[in-house]
C-alpha cells in the first residue's frame, strides 16, 4: 500500500512540475516568436519611413493592404498625395468644393495623368509625400521610438517621433513665425498572408460645402478596435537590429 502511495506521490509531484514547467516553456517559445516578429516589422517600418520621405510612390502603395490596392491604383494613390480611403467616391465628407461637387477628375483621367497641375499656371506640380498633409507642417526627420506585436503576432505598431518645422502665415502685427516641435506618429500594420501590410486607413480630414474638418496628425485603421484591445509587447529598436 505504501509503494502504491509512493508512485502515486511521485507521479502527482512530476504532473505538477510538468504543468508548472510547460507555461514558462511555452512563454519562451512565444517570446522568441514576437522577437522575430518585431524584428521583421521594424525593418519592413523602416523601408515604408524611408520610401515616404524619398516619395517612392510604387514603393510607398506596394505596402498598402491588398485589398486596398484592389479599390485604388497606384495612380490614384499618387494623385492623391497617398492619402486616400478606399471608398472615395461615395465618401460624402471626401474633398468636395464649396458647391459640394467633388473636386477630383475621372479615374481613367488620372489613370492618364497622375499627376496634378497648377489651377492658375498651369504647370505640373510634381507629387510630395507628407505623413501630414498640412502644408504648413514640415518634417525634417524622424527617430523610431518602439516597436509593438500583439499576442498572436498578426497585428503591430511602431511609433516614432517625427521633427516638425511648422510654419503660420505672416499676420498683421507679425511675420511669418515658425516653430520647430516633435510630434508622435504612429504606423498601423497587420499580417496578411504571412506580409506585413498597411490595413485600411480613415481619411485624416474631409471638406463639405467648402468647410473642412479638423485637421489629424495621426491617422488611424478603419477598425482601431482591434488594435484598442489587443495586448501588445513593447520592443526598443536598439534591440532589433
Amino acid at each position: 500500500m505504501r509503494k502504491t502511495n509512493l508512485i502515486i506521490s511521485i507521479f502527482l509531484v512530476s504532473l505538477l512540475l510538468f504543468l508548472l514547467s510547460t507555461p514558462v516553456v511555452m512563454s519562451a517559445e512565444s517570446k522568441d516568436m514576437l522577437f522575430k516578429e518585431a524584428q521583421l516589422l521594424y525593418k519592413t517600418d523602416s523601408q515604408y519611413v524611408d520610401a515616404r520621405f524619398k516619395n517612392q510612390w510604387k514603393a510607398i502603395y506596394s505596402f498598402q493592404h491588398p485589398g486596398y490596392q484592389k479599390a485604388i491604383s497606384v495612380e490614384e494613390f499618387q494623385y492623391f498625395g497617398g492619402h486616400v480611403v478606399a471608398n472615395y467616391r461615395e465618401d460624402k465628407t471626401f474633398q468636395r468644393n464649396i458647391s459640394g461637387f467633388p473636386i477630383y477628375p475621372s479615374v481613367e483621367d488620372i489613370k492618364r495623368n497622375p499627376i496634378k497641375k497648377d489651377p492658375f499656371l498651369g504647370v505640373p506640380l510634381p507629387p510630395e509625400y507628407r505623413f501630414i498633409p498640412n502644408p504648413l507642417f514640415n518634417v525634417t526627420g524622424h527617430k523610431f521610438e518602439k516597436v509593438y506585436i500583439n499576442n498572436s503576432g498578426t497585428l503591430g505598431k511602431v511609433a516614432f517621433r517625427l521633427k516638425i518645422i511648422e510654419t503660420f502665415p505672416p499676420s498683421v502685427m507679425a511675420g511669418e513665425l515658425k516653430i520647430k516641435r516633435d510630434i508622435l506618429f504612429v504606423d498601423y500594420w497587420e499580417k496578411v498572408n504571412g506580409k506585413w501590410v498597411v490595413p485600411f486607413m480613415k481619411p485624416f480630414f474631409g471638406h463639405l460645402s467648402g468647410a473642412s474638418t479638423k485637421l489629424m496628425e495621426h491617422p488611424f485603421p478603419t477598425d482601431m478596435t482591434r488594435w484598442n484591445t489587443a495586448h501588445f509587447t513593447e520592443f526598443k529598436p536598439e534591440d532589433l537590429k
